[in-house]
């Protein structure tokens, strides 16, 4: 039996329904029958369009690619993979092509149609879209249901999802856009407005963005996160599912999301022959523009980790280019008896160099006993530091701690706390402005 094709229904939904929310109760025993299976797979089906529609949105995901080639008098869109507003992939595996001139002939008397009549033929601009399409296929050999008056021996075996491709006079609309207050905060939109004013939403988002703007430079990274995560929940609790159409479950996905997904604008498509009374024109196509950037796209997880990072590292700056307070110079540590002395890179406060400064302990191998600071004191230029404890720990294990942290840290000459050594790298100048201890054993 040859394998035929189908394509006369439109309403795909009919053929591969979602049912997200409802599942096969399956029991020991249970007679299966077509409903059952078909309630089967439209869970499945359902669950993996919600995410790919709320989670990803719709647009390119690869390939698609629209040219002209004049010609033979088409546009042509090359294989490649896309998403559309109610999750559905639109899968085009081979190309496909549609005569400009053969479609203007079955078009050009469309109500909302205009196009420039030149003394050498006709000139107008469009669009592509691309549309997902279902299809039933491999016909069998069927069981007759009389009850149902039913008169073939056969029936379809198989749906095929598919695409059609179509040319839409005039330019295309504008597409809708999730998280529209982000785009606010970030700046990429403006703010929508009515009778009143600005809307209490979109002003919550400019009064975030002020807030980023007025941080100090320590508190701007904490400031973003939280400024981002108010307005992304007011994004959320504004998005809506539903719809203005028939043809998908419009309970399940975002309001507005498109089914026709635009692949490109094409410009001056200008066609010469012997005009749109002739009885059967022959149209060449002797001009065409085409825009593939009028397409929405979608990008990898992976991708987008990648542009992540090099964001983040160009917001970030270097370790190198944080300031810090003194840190302990490597190998300059040393004691003699009591005495601790150790130097630092840069000087410190000599009003902070003081016995509160500095926490000692001695380890005698069964316990750790607290060791009293009897003095400490540092050089004139600042870089040298002398620790005396209350007694030498003699053969002890000796734990000395100067503060970076806490209420009372050792300052440097910049008024920033110690920094440990040069072993610790800053993540950021709050980081800094909070200090880090140095610990030495001997």
């Amino acid at each position: 039996m040859a394998d035929t094709l189908t394509c006369d229904r439109e309403d795909g939904e009919a053929l591969l329904p979602n049912r997200p929310y409802q599942a096969v109760a399956y029991h020991y025993g249970m007679l299966l029958g077509v409903d059952d299976f078909n309630t089967d797979q439209s869970s499945h089906r359902g669950k993996i369009r919600l995410h790919n529609a709320w989670l990803h949105g719709f647009g390119t995901v690869w390939g698609l690619a629209v040219t002209a080639d004049l010609e033979r008098g088409e546009l042509r869109v090359d294989p490649g993979l896309a998403l559309d507003g109610a999750g559905r992939e639109l899968h085009n595996d081979v190309p496909q092509c549609v005569n400009v001139g053969a479609w203007f002939t079955a078009h050009r008397d469309d109500a909302d149609f205009d196009f420039t009549e030149t003394s050498a033929g006709v000139s107008f601009d469009a669009h592509v879209v691309i549309r997902h399409r279902a299809c039933l296929a491999r016909p069998v050999p069927a069981m007759l249901d009389t009850c149902a008056g039913a008169t073939s021996d056969t029936a379809f075996s198989r749906v095929l999802e598919t695409v059609e491709i179509a040319i839409v006079p005039g330019p295309p609309p504008a597409p809708p856009r999730r998280g529209r207050l982000l785009r606010v905060l970030a700046g990429l939109e403006p703010p929508a407005s009515d009778e009143t004013g600005v809307k209490p939403d979109d002003q919550a988002a400019l009064d975030g963005a002020a807030e980023i703007a007025a941080a100090a430079p320590a508190d701007r990274l904490a400031t973003t996160a939280a400024v981002y995560h108010r307005i992304s929940v007011l994004d959320v609790l504004a998005a809506q599912a539903g719809g203005d159409t028939e043809s998908v479950e419009v309970g399940l996905f975002p309001d507005g999301a498109p089914e026709d997904l635009v692949l490109a604008t094409v410009t001056g498509l200008d066609l010469t022959g012997p005009g749109p009374d002739a009885a059967a024109p022959r149209w060449t196509l002797t001009a065409a523009t085409i825009d593939n950037d009028a397409r929405a796209v979608l990008l990898s997880t992976a991708t987008l980790q990648d542009l992540l990072n090099v964001a983040a590292g160009a917001a970030a700056p270097p370790a190198a280019a944080i300031e810090t307070g003194p840190r302990v110079v490597a190998g300059t540590v040393g004691r003699t008896a009591e005495v601790v002395i150790f130097t630092v890179d840069r000087a410190l406060l000599e009003p902070t160099v003081v016995p509160a400064a500095f926490v000692a302990s001695t380890f005698d191998g069964s316990a750790w006993t607290d060791l009293a600071v009897g003095g400490a004191e540092v050089s004139a230029d600042g870089l040298d530091v002398t620790v005396t404890l209350a007694s030498d720990p003699g053969a002890a294990l000796l734990r000395l701690r100067a503060l970076g942290s806490g209420a009372a840290p050792l300052l440097g000459d910049n008024k920033l706390p110690l920094f440990g050594d040069a072993t610790e790298q800053p993540s950021s100048s709050a980081a800094a402005q909070r200090g880090v201890d140095f610990v030495w054993h001997g």
